[in-house]
Parts: structure tokens; sequence; C-alpha cells
């Protein structure tokens, strides 16, 4: 007699569940995140896999805290750390303290840093952290304790290439440093990029932009004003994502309109571009080049200051290419305009973007073949030659005059 076969004990896997119903008894913040993602994800047509991998956390780590609190004794506090998505880039994202604290709130927040970034196109993915305490209620000792022992738990997951904190709810430039310490000791040199929001003596920025929002806001002088001052305390990765955030706000806000009919313009999903629907006219995000040039004459280097740098600082000279001219003859002109000077041997170094609000700067050396220096006064307030032993003071070291200054300086100083 022929035996039945067997039926499998497996059974198919169930569709997953459509998240609960929100309600005022169910405010969860993951929940609100999921929902706002379906509904893009619908408009994009993503498939299935996509939205499986972007409707959740890449990695979520939850960690107990013991502290010894001032009184002696220990208390133990819970700490939690989401890394949503490292798809562009290492993931980034502040840390909270807060007695509200929950796992689901962090997971939501780090979900609409990666969209953030995402919209901006940086290389980052988005990271959120925090602790369930209230700091009011404790000491500096024991925040410190708090903070120190919590960055020492996160240790396998941070680094500048994986996941980078920042300062939110009750922390600031201090939780910052103790974290930047905390972490740079286990490695055993410092690491300043690790965090951002650190005390500007360990490479950070300014707590306020309260005195250059009006310059922010200004003319296009005042605007590269302070925007050279945000750039002199912001490290290289976060002026440059400060950067491409200016310039793509600033020209979605100046494309609202065809410069050719009037004609309101619309933004495609696919492209950065905003297209004229009545005339067709296409504006893309514009680039304008800029020279940087450092003159050499034997051991000397020549360098000039504007009237808008700070008090005592000297630079290569700079300036943009007009129509119809190449970058080097760019050089030369401007050389001979600013300082009456001229040049040759003209040798590519590196480039830059700068958002001036829409620059591209590209660095040159150069050799000083024949003049007198002879000063433009509307752009130029001083030049000087300088023998690389006695420079002024300088550029910061992540901008590209800095580079390009001290590249030639050393190599000057080896041939002493």
């Amino acid at each position: 007699m022929a035996r039945k076969p067997r039926r499998s004990k497996a059974t198919p896997r169930k569709p997953a569940e459509p998240a609960p119903p929100l309600s005022p008894e169910n405010l969860n913040p993951f929940l609100f995140a999921q929902r706002q993602f379906e509904r893009a994800a619908d408009q994009l047509g993503l498939d299935a896999g996509i939205r499986d991998i972007l409707r959740n956390p890449k990695r979520q780590l939850t960690v107990s805290i013991p502290v010894r609190m001032d009184n002696k004794q220990i208390k133990v506090f819970t700490g939690y750390r989401v890394q949503h998505s490292i798809a562009r880039g290492p993931s980034k994202g502040g840390i909270r303290f807060h007695p509200g604290v929950t796992l689901d709130e962090v997971k939501a927040l780090a979900m609409w840093m990666t969209w953030k970034c995402a919209l901006l196109r940086l290389p980052y993915g988005g990271a959120k952290g925090g602790i369930r305490c209230n700091p009011r209620a404790l000491s500096l000792n024991e925040l410190q304790a708090l903070t120190r022992r919590f960055t020492s738990e996160l240790l396998p997951v941070l680094g500048p290439q994986q996941d980078i904190p920042a300062p939110d709810m009750a922390t600031n430039e201090q939780t910052m440093a103790w974290m930047m310490d905390t972490y740079s000791m286990q490695v055993g040199y410092a690491v300043p990029e690790i965090v951002t929001g650190k005390p500007i003596a360990l490479g950070g920025f300014k707590e306020s932009l309260a005195p250059i929002e009006p310059m922010l806001r200004g003319t296009p002088e005042e605007f590269a004003t302070a925007i050279g001052l945000v750039f002199s305390v912001l490290d290289d990765a976060h002026f440059a994502l400060a950067g491409r955030a200016v310039q793509l706000v600033d020209w979605d806000r100046t494309h609202q309109f065809c410069g050719r009919c009037g004609a309101p313009t619309e933004a495609k999903r696919d492209e950065r571009v905003r297209v004229c629907p009545a005339c067709k006219l296409s504006a893309y995000p514009r680039v304008a080049p800029a020279i940087m040039a450092l003159v050499k004459r034997g051991r000397q280097i020549l360098l000039g200051r504007s009237p808008h740098f700070p008090p005592g600082m000297y630079s290569a000279l700079a300036g943009f290419a007009e129509p119809g001219e190449s970058l080097e003859q760019c050089l030369a002109r401007e050389v001979e305009e600013e300082v009456g000077v001229r040049v040759n041997n003209i040798r590519y170094f590196a480039s830059q973007s700068w958002p001036f609000p829409h620059s591209l700067m590209i660095a040159f050396v150069c050799d000083w073949v024949e003049g007198d220096l002879k000063l433009q006064d509307a752009e130029i307030e001083d030049a000087r030659w300088f023998e690389v032993l006695q420079l002024p003071k300088l550029p910061s070291r992540i901008s590209i005059a800095r580079r390009l200054i001290d590249a030639v300086v050393n190599e000057l100083r080896q041939n002493v």
C-alpha cells in the first residue's frame, strides 16, 4: 500500500502586518516616521525590498550605564544609539539627555536625519542617541561620569568613518569635549573629528551664529565675509556640508521664476534642476570658477589681505574668471590688476568648493617675472613679500589657501 506523502510542518510566511493605527493613546514617533516614509515611498515607486531596508534602522544599541553618584551610590541609566543608515557614508546625529528618551523616539530621529542628509545629497547617514536621565538633577561630575561611560559603551560603533555624534537636547560643547576625550584616550591620539559641536579650542564651532546672521542675509560681500568666519572654525567635512547646503538653498530660492519669461518654475524629482513649464528653460545650480595664485620670488612668497580679513591675516591672491578667458589668463590678469606684478610658469595645485555662494576655487603656484607692488585699493588692503621663515598669520589649515601656502613653504624650506 502506497504511503501517503507527509505534509510539511513548515507554514507559509505571513505578510507583514500593518502598523497599528495611531491614536492619542498610541503616539509612537517611530510609527509616525515610518508612515511618512511609506507615503514618500509610494510617490517614488520604491520596490518592496528597498522599503524593507529603509523603514528600519541598520543598527540599534541599548546600553546600561552604571554611574557612581556624588552620594557614593551606584545608579544605572539606560542609553541608546541608533544608526538608521550608513549607505551614503558614516552616520551622523545628536545625543540628547532627557527623562522621556525612548528607543522609538531615537529611531524616529535617526530616520529623519537620514532623509535630511539624503535630500541635500550629503555623504552621511542618519543616527541619533540619548540617555534617559534628568540632567538638571545631576551635578557636573555626575554628568561627566555619565557621558564618559556612555561613550565607552558606544566605542564599537563610533568613529569618524562610522558614526559621528553631535549635541542635542540638554547636551552642549562640554558634553562633546568629554566624548571626544574619552574616545581619544581609547585610540591613543586626539581625534577631534569624532564629534561636532565641540569647543572652539578643540577645533569646534562657535555656540551661536547670531553675530554673523545679519551678514548671511545681507549683500554678497557681507555674505562672503560671514562664510569666511564660519570657514575659520568648521572642520573640512562639515564646511563642505554647510557650503553645499548654502549653495543649493540659495540657488533654489533665486530660481523660483523663469529668467526668460517670468513664469513659476518647477523642480524635477530625478534631477537637480528647475524647469519653466511655459518656455522649457532649465536652470541648473551654477558654479563660478575662481583662481587662487601663490606667487614665488626666490625664497619669498607674495601674500595679500582683503579689508574683510581678520586682523593680521594674509593669504594667497584670488579672483573670478571672466567670460572668454582661460584659468591661466585669469590668474595672470588678476595678479597684475591686484598687485601690479607679472607672472609665468603657472602650475595647478588643487581645487575646493567655496560657497560665495557659487564658487569653485582652483589654486595655482606661479613665479614672479617683473614689477613692483602696486595695490588695487578697492580689493587689496595690503600685500607683501614674506620670507618663508617669517610668515604672518595665515588662514585656517582646512582651507585650500592654507594648504597651498604650506606646500610651497615646505618645499622652499627644504631648499634652504
